[in-house]
């Protein structure tokens, strides 16, 4: 799978920013879905969305959060938002190095990580002060990935 999109949002009103992206790879969660799922999330979770990053045709299995073109940016300023959210842990990160990477990353910054989680349709959150039972299922579903 190889389409991210994310959101990034304040908990005061914002704009939210659109990019569009072009048709999914066979096989891949359509856009239109994963953007339906980002807002339902932010949406129970208070939060508004404001701007969307959308690193198509880059692989979430090869490719670092930090290195992908729509992303990055955004996680360099981190002081500018205060969550990402995602559709799916899966959009995030496709291996447990990664995802200990994008925690390690929330906590430094005191950022929330939201992963929709369209099988429960409860969001997982990550909030910087998260315990160990919320790590351990983001590891659980970064490992899943990873297969």
């Amino acid at each position: 799978m190889i389409i991210h999109s994310i959101g990034v949002a304040f908990r005061q009103a914002r704009t939210r920013v659109h990019s569009q992206p072009s048709a999914p790879p066979t096989g891949a969660e359509p856009p239109g879905r994963q953007r339906s799922a980002v807002q339902r999330c932010a949406d129970h979770l208070g939060f508004h969305l404001f701007a969307e990053a959308s690193d198509l045709g880059v692989s979430a299995r090869t490719t670092s959060p930090f290195e992908r073109p729509a992303l990055s940016p955004w996680l360099r300023r981190p002081h500018a938002y205060e969550a990402v959210v995602w559709s799916h842990a899966d959009r995030a990160v496709r291996s447990v190095e990664h995802m200990t990477e994008l925690i390690a990353w929330a906590r430094r910054h005191g950022r929330t990580l939201a992963f929709g989680m369209p099988e429960d349709g409860v969001p997982l959150v990550v909030t910087p002060l998260a315990g160990g039972s919320v790590i351990r299922r983001c590891m659980e579903l970064a490992r899943d990935a990873q297969r």
